[in-house]
């Protein structure tokens, strides 16, 4: 889900950077900016404390998940998401990973983009093409193939950085490590573990990007 919300956000602060309107460039630079330049622990305490509450209470997810803790069928609901009672934790998290890692992707998606060559451009428009159209057609298809080498870094930091929600008791794989070691006593053999299993996640995708990578190369 993040991964999703993160491309999706990233890629319109991308072209947003690009736009002609002044306005529109400078509100999405002023963003990118904040965000980037802030530590993501930062982020996450501000989003959660100061702006994840009003989210919650408008959408009712606490009665709603409150709920669901309580039906029978809730072990299908824990096995995706975890204790049903801390899924608004869950949501301010996935939302605060994406609101953050979109600073980057947009980034990316701004040099892809830059880095099409103006002929291609002044080409389409010569041939009556609109900027939405030469957006769509011309310059994001080039553009995302470039962007797919610094993009797949993102992503697999962005894996990493998932550890960081942890710290409002988001039940991922760092806060279950932190669970485990209070409760066992075993700090080498928990961390060791959980380093492990970030390492495999993490070096199997990058090797997945790779040859993705190679396979777009050879084509």
């Amino acid at each position: 889900m993040p991964v999703f919300w993160r491309l999706f956000w990233g890629t319109i602060l991308g072209v947003a950077r690009c736009s002609a309107n002044l306005t529109i460039r400078m509100l999405a630079r002023t963003y990118l900016e904040f965000l980037r330049n802030i530590p993501p622990v930062v982020v996450v305490f501000i989003f959660f404390f100061f702006l994840s509450q009003q989210l919650i209470d408008a959408l009712d997810l606490a009665r709603w998940s409150r709920g669901i803790a309580r039906q029978d069928d809730v072990w299908l609901w824990e096995f995706f998401f975890g204790d049903m009672r801390r899924f608004p934790s869950l949501i301010s998290g996935v939302i605060v990973l994406a609101l953050f890692e979109s600073a980057f992707v947009g980034e990316i998606v701004r040099a892809g983009i830059q880095s099409v060559p103006k002929g291609q451009r002044e080409a389409a428009r010569s041939i009556g093409m609109s900027r939405t159209q030469e957006l769509r057609y011309i310059v994001l298809p080039q553009a995302m193939k470039k962007v797919v080498p610094p993009m797949a870094n993102q992503f697999i930091t962005l894996i990493k950085d998932s550890s960081i929600i942890s710290l409002i008791s988001v039940q991922e794989l760092t806060y279950k490590t932190v669970e485990l070691v209070a409760s066992s006593r075993m700090i080498f053999e928990a961390w060791i573990t959980t380093a492990a299993f970030y390492f495999i996640v993490c070096f199997g995708l990058s090797r997945l990007f790779a040859r993705l990578e190679k396979r777009s190369d050879q084509r």
